[in-house]
């Protein structure tokens, strides 16, 4: 009688052998890189917003060629946009989509052999441009982390505050800043520094305005301070 044994299967790793590499997969992928505002030291990316442009970037893994020796066929919207396409062209600027609308960028990319290495597509939209208000701490500088919203209490015999505008186009000219109080004009520019006068204690409403042309928008804060008859003063 023959003895049982337990059937099994056993995976062993592919050897391979002298002299025989594998070749990776060529792989072609998009990056969006929009030309908008955004305030220093912001670590966060922009968006894409209308009358504004982005510089699209064709990225391929997967291949020893150089990206200078490339072939880059581009195209919006199935258009073949011919002097933006060639050899070594590996990125594009591009219009924004008209509001409410996308369009889409897709590049084609081959070696100098003329074999086709990989097609990537990207779908563009736009977005409302936004600014936002942060207090400048004298010794810890704008604080990034917190934006204003809705109510502040100014605690202190003053405070400095920081208007931010994101994502409005760059390729003309840059957004104006304009801060309100109560109404009437407060000052020009991304800083105000707010400094309640009197006693007891008191409110104002305040904004920061930001505006390039047809684009505008706004930040608002209801203020509180000091004495029901002090007043707030602008510098």
């Amino acid at each position: 009688m023959k003895p049982a044994y337990a059937a099994a299967l056993l995976i062993l790793p592919a050897l391979l052998l002298p002299g025989v590499v594998l070749a990776a997969t060529p792989d072609v992928s998009l990056s969006v890189e929009p030309l908008s505002s955004a305030p220093p030291l912001y670590q966060g990316e922009p968006l894409l917003v209308e009358g504004g442009v982005a510089r699209i970037v064709a990225v391929v893994s997967g291949t020893n060629a150089k990206p200078g020796a490339l072939d880059y066929e581009w195209s919006v919207d199935s258009v073949a946009i011919a002097n933006g396409s060639g050899v070594g062209k590996s990125s594009l600027v591009v219009d924004a989509p008209l509001p409410y609308r996308a369009s889409t960028v897709t590049v084609t990319v081959s070696d100098g052999s003329g074999t086709l290495l990989g097609t990537a597509s990207v779908d563009l939209s736009t977005s409302d441009p936004s600014v936002r208000v942060y207090v400048h701490d004298p010794l810890l500088g704008i604080l990034f982390d917190h934006a204003l919203s809705g109510s502040y209490a100014i605690t202190g015999s003053e405070v400095s505050l920081y208007g931010g505008a994101y994502s409005f186009p760059v390729d003309s000219v840059l957004p104006t800043f304009e801060w309100f109080l109560n109404g009437a004009s407060a000052g020009q520019g991304a800083a105000i520094t707010l400094r309640p006068t009197g006693s007891g204690q008191g409110a104002a409403n305040l904004s920061f305005v930001a505006s390039e042309g047809e684009l505008k928008t706004t930040a608002s804060l209801s203020l509180s301070f000091g004495s029901q008859s002090s007043n707030i003063l602008g510098l």
